[in-house]
């Protein structure tokens, strides 16, 4: 059968080419179903190698200006109008082209082989359901759906493209193969699929699709819910997700770590988008997933930062100025990573906890040791020249003079030592616990004491730096949203 030229509007243009003896024994079929809104099986029986060949089968062979006819609702003599019918089974050549188009059945064809490409630029349609078809390309640019879209064992040799498309259902988009095998089939030439600016009123569905190349574009589409797996997105940059606005996470993993890879897909060389970091995050937290919420907000702070310092090191001119600048960076880096262990950049303060209590079990061993080693004396130049304390710090046979003096009548009225009060009062800053104004390590008895000297005051510089990170991240000081 030869390929009709043009639209087919009515009847009677059917009768110009030859009446039904011009049509084939699919199209008639087809025709009687739909005239009757039932389903047209066309190939329910046939092997799938018969919708494979190039030269479609008399049985299967459907061109699309006769599809069009029907999907536009026939005419007096072939009324199709709001009966709803569904092709399976069917061999579709020509591009079938319903540009602009208010269709009054909705798109539903199964099982079926498209040769050539799907236009659906600017159509309105009730629904489109292309399950387990195979298609040549798909341009549905400002498509308005009224229902959902289902595209779900589909195989594409070309790119598919919605942008803009508005879909008042959900996009399912399930066990899709874009095998492109001609860059020059992508749309733009870099996409595989482009969803750029899509609105879906219901979920987006993604699990199980293969892109061979190009990428999968989201860029500024908008969904009420993502229902996905991660692992089904392309990577190596090809995803892209800047823009994404989507208000729940259903079916899947709201686990930081597995969503931290589904962005870092989306990840272009030398470029840095934080959106999707920063809308993952709010929508973690409100579904209730405070501590995911936060794990990634610090992942986006820790990138921005690496992407910073990266890129401006490549644009820098060779200058003083930027020379100094470059110093700058690579002095900056360690109080980046302060930062991220301390407090998580401000959005997790109680880490600076955590490291007051590290910093006090460090300090606690090296003062029970001092104190052991008897390397430590009376914080009072009172006590230290009283006859008591001379005679015992002198006696060469006293191992442990303080702990001896302790025992004495003057020692028991004195502060009791304690090395874990000791080194709490020694690495917090704002409590006073009375130790380090009682106690302190001699640099003259022993090692230990020599060290503990410097050490704890090591420790209280390091205890100052951590509480101020902390009540800076408490207060919101240092979090920049």
């Amino acid at each position: 059968m030869d390929e009709i030229k043009g639209h087919i509007r009515a009847w009677a243009e059917i009768d110009e080419l030859g009446g039904e003896d011009a049509l084939t024994r699919a199209e008639r079929r087809l025709i009687g179903d739909a005239v009757a809104g039932k389903t047209c099986r066309l190939g329910e029986h046939l092997p799938p190698e018969i919708l494979g060949r190039d030269v479609p089968d008399p049985a299967v062979h459907i061109r699309a200006p006769i599809l069009r006819y029907l999907l536009l609702g026939g005419c007096a003599n072939c009324p199709t109008a709001g009966k709803t019918f569904e092709v399976e089974g069917a061999h579709i050549t020509g591009t079938l082209n319903l540009d602009y188009q208010e269709l009054q059945n909705p798109l539903r064809v199964f099982r079926s082989r498209f040769n050539s490409r799907l236009d659906t630029t600017q159509t309105c349609v009730a629904m489109i359901n292309l399950s387990q078809c195979q298609l040549s390309g798909w341009r549905a640019q400002r498509l308005d759906c009224e229902g959902s879209v289902f595209i779900r064992r589909v195989k594409s040799s070309a790119g598919i493209d919605l942008r803009g498309a508005i879909i008042g259902g959900q996009v399912s988009f399930s066990k899709l193969q874009l095998d492109i095998s001609d860059r020059h089939e992508l749309i733009d030439r870099t996409d595989a699929l482009n969803a750029r600016g899509l609105r879906v009123s219901r979920e987006i569905i993604w699990s199980d699709v293969m892109a061979s190349q190009g990428s999968i574009s989201f860029v500024g589409a908008r969904c009420e819910a993502i229902w996905d797996q991660p692992t089904s997105w392309p990577g190596e940059g090809r995803t892209r997700l800047d823009g994404l606005i989507y208000d729940r996470i259903i079916n899947s993993t709201t686990d930081a770590k597995a969503r931290l890879e589904w962005i870092a897909k989306g990840e272009t060389p030398g470029r840095f988008f934080p959106q999707p970091y920063t809308h993952l995050a709010k929508v973690l937290r409100e579904m209730g997933h405070e501590r995911d919420a936060r794990d990634v907000l610090i992942a986006k702070e820790r990138r921005h930062n690496t992407h910073t310092r990266n890129f401006t090191k490549r644009t820098l001119d060779g200058s003083v100025t930027m020379g100094l600048r470059s110093i700058w960076l690579d002095l900056k880096r360690p109080l980046d990573a302060l930062l991220r262990w301390v407090a998580g950049y401000g959005y997790a303060p109680v880490r600076s906890g955590w490291t007051i209590l590290i910093f006090i079990v460090l300090t606690y061993f090296p003062s029970t040791f001092a104190y052991n080693a008897g390397d430590f004396a009376p914080n009072s130049g009172v006590i230290q020249v009283s006859d008591g304390w001379s005679n015992l710090a002198n006696d060469a046979t006293v191992a442990n003079p303080a702990d001896t003096w302790a025992n004495t009548q003057p020692g028991r009225d004195w502060e009791t030592f304690d090395p874990i009060i000791y080194a709490a009062d020694v690495v917090i800053p704002i409590i006073n616990f009375g130790q380090t104004e009682a106690w302190a390590p001699s640099t003259t008895r022993g090692p230990w004491g020599w060290h503990l000297w410097w050490f704890k005051s090591l420790m209280a510089l390091a205890g100052w730096i951590v509480t101020a990170i902390g009540a800076a991240a408490i207060t919101g000081i240092i979090r920049r949203d």
